[in-house]
């Protein structure tokens, strides 16, 4: 694990900030800037969950970094979007299995069901945010829209809650995370633009980010 990630949570001192639920909107908002003003971006799906409830949970061994343990569990309704055009509502959905876990469940509640595969030794942390390649696999389908999630995509977390495991003398990190979305792999865009670009964001992405907003603030 590298010094300078755990340096950043002994300097929190386990803090849950508030800011960091702002912060995930601005980060959405750019990103779908990106989507949508990028000259070689095409439309592809993206999932932005509504409430902070599927979560990814990080048990950092600080004497073995090898021994790290990820899980991601959670059930939460998400918003889907193929560009800016909404696609409806669907269920993001976690195992319950107490063993850690590596992939969680979408069905658009009409049509499609897919898996999506968390390859956790991909994991970046930056700041208190954490990203994740995903591997997207089809159940069910027939939307083709939901298609093109079918192999790489990328997931992003916000930070919850810190915990160090050891008092005075600690031996490892616990971290949980909320799934901010994920997106599929024509809508990664190779330069983001400035957050002042954020006026241009798609309506439908837009009311999605405060619906979400006001259920995390009420």
């Amino acid at each position: 694990m590298p010094g300078g990630f755990v340096r950043l949570f002994l300097d929190n001192n386990l803090l849950v900030v508030e800011g960091n639920v702002v912060k995930r909107f601005l980060v959405l908002g750019v990103l779908t800037i990106g989507l949508l003003t990028g000259a070689s971006a095409q439309a592809a799906p993206i999932l932005v969950t509504d409430t902070p409830t599927v979560i990814g949970t990080v048990i950092f061994n600080f004497s073995d970094p090898g021994a790290t343990v990820y899980d991601i569990r959670g059930t939460a309704t998400t918003q889907a979007f193929d560009g800016a055009t909404p696609l409806g509502s669907g269920l993001l959905a976690g195992s319950d299995d107490p063993a850690p876990q590596n992939n969680v469940l979408y069905t658009n509640l009409v049509t499609d069901l897919m898996g999506f595969s968390f390859d956790f030794s991909t994991s970046i942390f930056t700041d208190n945010l954490w990203t994740v390649a995903v591997t997207g696999f089809p159940i069910l389908g027939s939307d083709p829209a939901f298609a093109s999630f079918v192999g790489a995509d990328l997931a992003q977390l916000s930070l919850l809650s810190s915990e160090i495991i050891g008092g005075e003398q600690p031996i490892g990190l616990i971290a949980n995370y909320s799934l901010n979305f994920i997106v599929g792999p024509e809508q990664q865009p190779a330069a983001v633009p400035e957050p002042a670009t954020l006026g241009l964001v798609g309506t439908g992405v837009v009311m999605a980010i405060r619906r979400r907003r006001s259920k995390v603030s009420a």
